[in-house]
């Protein structure tokens, strides 16, 4: 369990999360190329929007991951109710992972325009039993649900992969335009160009930074399952442990004393007994049953 929360701890204090990497445009748009490059804006816009709403995500999960266990630091009382207190952050906690898992899925399908069928599946049946009441922290997930649904991309905003179809095709306009003697198609011809290769560099800027992203999550879902089965097992241990109910007048004093003049009549009969053991053993004596 101090493992993984070692690693986030430490994680947090070096800065070492997965950092998003902004999405850019060229500022320079020709007469052609501006309805494209303003296509890409809008999405570029919308990602890094979704990508702040993301670190604020995962900085919530990493504060509730990093929460004390069971008063690590000594200032309150145990009260064997630890795992059911518990409850509300590790709900908070699948809320969260989940609403991110989606978010991240989000952002995967921005450079092909294709949606993770298994993501959107799990993310409709979490909203179907929040609505109900049903499942971990139903306000939260629904609330963070609503969040996702607001910052991701539409379809109308169009992915990664359609922007570049159109900058190839009209790149090739371009070029056979300025092999007519056209100086600005030429000069246009620079400009996508360059957009398009910033663009193609930024589809696997963005691919690598989701991929990361994937495994930060699954290094977040692992400490949040042992933390569960810390208090699971706390549980465990507190249920096997009842309250001495102690009599009317009873001394407690003498009680301990009693006990504590059995323990060391006890450790000195062990201490005879163990220096016995260890003569005979070094004489090489042995006890032989009685022969009739």
């Amino acid at each position: 369990m101090s493992s993984y929360m070692m690693r986030i701890q430490n994680d947090a204090i070096s800065q070492s999360f997965v950092e998003i990497p902004e999405v850019k445009s060229s500022p320079f748009q020709g007469l052609e190329s501006r309805p494209i490059i303003e296509k890409l804006e809008v999405l570029g816009s919308v990602l890094n929007e979704q990508a702040n709403l993301l670190d604020e995500w995962r900085e919530n999960v990493i504060q509730l991951l990093l929460r004390p266990l069971v008063d690590e630091e000594g200032e309150a009382e145990i009260t064997g109710e630890e795992y059911e207190d518990s409850t509300k952050i590790q709900d908070d906690l699948m809320a969260y992972t989940l609403v991110l898992r989606a978010a991240i899925a989000d952002r995967q399908d921005a450079p092909s325009g294709l949606v993770n069928d298994r993501v959107k599946y799990e993310t409709r049946v979490a909203k179907r039993l929040a609505k109900e009441g049903d499942g971990p922290a139903p306000e939260k997930v629904l609330e963070l649900l609503d969040q996702r649904e607001q910052s991701r991309p539409e379809q109308e905003s169009g992915c990664f992969r359609g922007i570049i179809t159109e900058l190839r095709e009209l790149a090739t306009k371009l070029r056979h335009d300025a092999a007519g003697g056209s100086d600005r198609a030429r000069i246009e011809l620079e400009i996508v160009q360059k957009q398009l290769n910033l663009t193609q560099d930024q589809i696997g800027e963005q691919n690598k930074a989701s991929s990361a992203l994937e495994r930060e999550l699954d290094r977040f879902t692992l400490a949040m399952n042992a933390r569960v089965e810390y208090y699971r097992q706390l549980q465990a241990v507190s249920d096997t442990v009842a309250v001495r109910e102690r009599a009317e007048n009873e001394n407690i004093d003498a009680i301990m004393s009693t006990l504590l003049i059995e323990e060391q009549s006890t450790q000195r009969r062990f201490i005879t007994a163990q220096s016995k053991h260890r003569y005979r053993e070094s004489s090489g004596f042995m006890i032989r049953g009685k022969s009739c």
